[in-house]
């Protein structure tokens, strides 16, 4: 029996929560163990931190949002110029204002026909 397989063991006095924890770690062993047996996946997340920290020092900087669709619409921008980024990072922009033309010209058009003067949506109108 292996080190995990050891710290996994039930005992009769552990705690509930520990107990939980333990039948997990077992349930997900060969997870936990995925950088070792597959070649090229490194043993930490420092990459994808390293990725994501000039979104959390901009975050801290504008003191986060204001309201969550402020926070929805960045989180959603940020995925869109990242991706876009990585993909193609000569011309991110003229890819980006394509998307953009595309949303606008299906979406945004397709709900404006959807909505009358007052705002509301035609079905919340006639309810």
């Amino acid at each position: 029996m292996g080190q995990f397989e050891k710290i996994a063991i039930i005992h009769e006095n552990d705690p509930t929560k520990l107990i939980t924890y333990k039948t997990s770690l077992l349930k997900n062993k060969e997870k936990y163990f995925v950088c070792i047996l597959v070649p090229g996946i490194p043993a930490d997340n420092n990459g994808a931190e390293r990725a994501l920290r000039h979104l959390v020092l901009k975050r801290k900087i504008c003191n986060g949002s204001i309201t969550k669709r402020s926070a929805t619409f960045m989180s959603i921008n940020y995925s869109v110029l990242l991706s876009l980024y990585w993909q193609y990072p000569t011309n991110i922009f003229s890819r980006y204002k394509k998307i953009r033309q595309y949303y606008y010209e299906n979406i945004v058009k397709t709900e404006e026909k959807d909505t009358d003067v007052l705002g509301e949506t035609k079905t919340e109108a006639t309810a």
